[in-house]
């Protein structure tokens, strides 16, 4: 409910901006600039909608190990080995906190079960 709530409120600050920018007259540069400002917002809003809809499908691991690499591409990051280790270690690091320490579930693939049952709580 509230991440129904999250996107149609996105979506209505989205329609919102465009229309606010179509009345203001602006010169040509600052066309091009607002333009490139809708375009990269509207890529984060898509990369953000293709992560929460594939979070439950494939687990927080992997769904943000897609998304990191393409959040970072699109704002610009070009240290593609920074990125890289980032989108590796941050969502395992943040799983096993979070359920190892905090015992908060976090949506589950078949990465997720396979940490929980043969590296987080092993039976000896």
């Amino acid at each position: 409910m509230v991440v129904v709530s999250i996107l149609v409120l996105s979506i209505g600050a989205v329609i919102i901006s465009i229309f606010k920018g179509r009345k203001e007259e602006s010169t040509n540069k600052e066309a091009k600039r607002d333009w490139g400002l809708r375009k990269q917002q509207a890529t984060l809003f898509t990369l953000v909608a293709i992560y929460v809809f594939l979070l439950d499908k494939i687990g927080f691991i992997m769904s943000s190990t897609l998304f990191l690499p393409l959040l970072f591409l699109s704002s610009g990051v070009r240290r593609h080995k920074t990125v890289l280790v980032i989108a590796l270690l941050l969502p395992i690091l943040t799983y096993v906190v979070f359920r190892r320490f905090f015992n908060i579930l976090l949506p589950e693939g078949f990465i997720e079960d396979y940490l929980v049952n043969n590296v987080l709580y092993r039976k000896y």
